[in-house]
């Protein structure tokens, strides 16, 4: 039976493989390019890449994250007052 069902020419056969590894078949192995967009203040890029490198633990991640938190939020607060 597999003779007969799957034996497709090879137009078909591109199709239903771009419909299923739009990347192609190695493009799950294929890095992303992911581009941001806003800014980040330095000391957040800074400290992510220390934790990235071993020279910083997740504690001090969470914390500098959590004051960018705060700081952005007292900004946000102090421009509605305005």
């Amino acid at each position: 039976m597999g003779d007969h069902h799957d034996n497709y020419d090879v137009e078909t056969n591109l199709c239903m493989q771009a419909e299923k590894l739009p990347f192609g078949p190695l493009g799950i192995f294929v890095q992303p390019k992911i581009e941001t967009t806003g800014d980040l203040p330095s000391n957040i890029v800074a400290t992510l890449l220390d934790y990235r490198d071993n020279n910083k633990g997740i504690t001090e991640v969470t914390n500098t994250l959590e004051k960018w938190r705060l700081s952005a939020k007292q900004e946000l607060a102090s421009k509605a007052v305005e």
